[in-house]
């Protein structure tokens, strides 16, 4: 039954990181860094490979699926800090 969950846990932390990283590279300029779009090739090919594992029947790791819930959350939050840390008041404006 665990190893079960492990799997649909595994499961949809890897739709959820190629949901997030397919535009993410799409929308990528020339000018982004290497670092940058590499990581996020890498990231989307561990997470199909994943699904892929999944399909063939194989088992899950709890340190793969920790792993791949952590690289979801993180991909899915707020990456604008101004977003997150918005000391304005509210009827505070500019004109």
């Amino acid at each position: 039954m665990i190893d079960l969950a492990l799997k649909l846990l595994l499961l949809i932390a890897c739709s959820a990181i190629l949901v997030r990283c397919e535009p993410a590279l799409n929308r990528m300029s020339p000018c982004t860094p290497w670092p940058i779009r590499y990581a996020l090739l890498l990231i989307a090919l561990g997470a199909l490979l994943g699904i892929f594992g999944l399909l063939d029947g194989g088992s899950t790791n709890p340190a793969t699926v920790i792993l791949a819930c952590g690289i979801a959350i993180l991909l899915m939050g707020e990456r604008r800090l101004r977003h997150l840390f918005n000391h304005r008041k509210q009827g505070d404006r500019h004109a």
